[in-house]
């Protein structure tokens, strides 16, 4: 068995996908996706450090994609509080200090998007080389 690092994107991405009803909450934006088909809500991992072999620190980026910028700061502000208070399976703590939401428009969709970071924390996992 070697240890490696766990990806911890899709288990977020699962979870807030059962506690957020006004997005759909994805790893990637679809393609051709445009804001009349309905708010998307992104998960990506933007790495960090890890102190081998025991845990690895993720900078999670949560991305909110939506017609109008109300809508795109809400979810996204919805989804940093719902991590901030509980822990999807695999993620062994999520910092409390969070980067504030920041909102620009995407110009490949036309979309207004909000986005913030935060860090999370996980354990590495066993897996046969």
């Amino acid at each position: 068995m070697t240890r490696v690092q766990a990806d911890i994107a899709p288990a977020i991405k699962d979870w807030l996908a059962t506690e957020i009803a006004d997005a759909q909450v994805r790893l990637s934006v679809p393609d051709k996706w445009k804001p009349a088909d309905g708010a998307l809500l992104i998960v990506a991992d933007d790495g960090g450090p890890t102190l081998w072999p025991i845990k690895s620190q993720h900078t999670i980026r949560l991305t909110a994609y939506a017609a109008g910028r109300t809508e795109a700061r809400a979810i996204v502000s919805l989804a940093a509080g719902l991590l901030g208070d509980g822990r999807p399976s695999g993620v062994a703590s999520i910092n409390s200090e969070m980067g504030s939401v920041l909102d620009a428009r995407d110009s490949n969709t036309g979309a207004m998007l909000a986005s913030v970071l935060l860090t999370a924390h996980a354990r590495t996992v066993e897996t046969e080389a």
